[in-house]
């Protein structure tokens, strides 16, 4: 029987420690399990930004924005204004980010678009979603 890519990736980190997983698609699924508790919670990204095709490397740049949100996070001296763990957090934001900066390379290149082409639109992402992650994330 085949399980959902919900149930599947749940099942992918179950052994991980207060794991966090993007399942990317139209709706992007940030799954994540907060430690000492037995449920998985999910926060969808519902943002139709993107762009209609995918690149190899386009999830290299996702774990990289990733990262960078997460490292912003822990360098905070403020606290986080939500409940959720940052990694969470930082993966939602990220997601935005990489749909906006497709969303604006395969504006300029359409069906030419390439990784490097999102990859020279994410520093023009992050400054124009900056206003709206600034507060979930702190920095």
């Amino acid at each position: 029987a085949l399980r959902s890519p919900t149930a599947a990736g749940e099942g992918a980190v179950d052994s991980i420690d207060a794991p966090v997983l993007c399942l990317k698609g139209s709706t992007d699924k940030v799954l994540f399990h907060v430690p000492d508790e037995e449920a998985w919670h999910s926060v969808d990204v519902d943002d139709p930004r993107g762009a209609p095709k995918r690149c190899g490397g386009q999830g290299d740049i996702l774990a990289g924005c990733i990262g960078t949100f997460l490292g912003w996070s822990k360098l905070s001296t403020q606290s986080q204004p939500t409940s959720l763990p940052a990694a969470a957090v930082a993966t939602a934001a990220a997601s935005v980010v990489v749909r906006s900066a497709a969303e604006r390379a395969f504006a300029r290149n359409h069906r030419a678009t390439g990784t490097v082409d999102i990859l020279n639109e994410v520093g023009e992402a992050f400054h124009l979603e900056y206003d709206m992650l600034e507060g979930a994330l702190s920095v």
